[in-house]
């Protein structure tokens, strides 16, 4: 994988969505990097800003949610492109992402057309 193509942080509890969202990002031509929850993709993302970066998270985490995450993010200044994987994308915690700043919120099982299209959004706002 090109180290300079697009990177993809990937934060989500179960092993088998991330793997697979690992497999579509890299099919897409872009970078993945998986993390199994949000303290661990934090304390990997801390003190960093690359460029061409987006976050796909589950809403539904242990710890930490996904809307926390994203508002983590933005109140400390690390805010990015975010996109929003839920089986609840109408729930208070869906809204609440949205307000923080997230993107995009899809029901999962995703649509794969969908999603690459969603992370191309959010990977050319990072870019600008």
């Amino acid at each position: 994988m090109n180290s300079s193509a697009p990177l993809v942080y990937v934060v989500d509890d179960d092993s088998g969505v991330r793997a697979a969202l690992a497999l579509l990002i890299e099919a897409s031509g872009w970078r993945a990097r998986t993390f199994a929850s949000a303290p661990a993709f934090l304390e990997h993302a801390h003190g960093q800003q690359p460029d061409c970066v987006c976050l796909l998270l589950d809403l539904h985490m242990p710890r930490m949610n996904g809307a926390e995450l994203t508002e983590h993010l933005r109140n400390h200044g690390m805010g990015m492109p975010t996109v929003v994987l839920t089986a609840a994308p109408e729930g208070a915690l869906a809204k609440r992402a949205l307000a923080a700043g997230a993107l995009h919120v899809f029901a999962k099982p995703v649509d794969p057309g969908q999603l690459r299209a969603a992370l191309a959004r959010a990977l050319d706002q990072s870019a600008d």
